[in-house]
């Protein structure tokens, strides 16, 4: 859980509870979600949890940008 925890402070939040209230599953695949979040410095996030990793997350001005990255994402695969 460490780093579920690392990561939420990573994006600005106090702990991996109040990254998953501030996230919405766009799309879903088995068992892996594709989120998007607003980040408390009021950016937009767009990740997966796949793996847990900063350098998979990948930021927007707008939800919208947000949400077609993954629904792009998705279509091209």
């Amino acid at each position: 859980m460490e780093r579920h925890q690392e990561f939420a402070e990573a994006l600005g939040f106090d702990d991996f509870e109040a990254l998953m209230a501030a996230s919405e599953s766009i799309r879903r695949e088995g068992d892996i979600d594709w989120y998007v979040t607003q980040l408390p410095d009021g950016r937009w996030a767009a990740w997966d949890d796949a793996e847990l990793s900063l350098d998979r997350v990948e930021y927007f001005a707008t939800r919208e940008e947000a949400e077609a990255f993954h629904l792009d994402a998705y279509e091209e695969g």
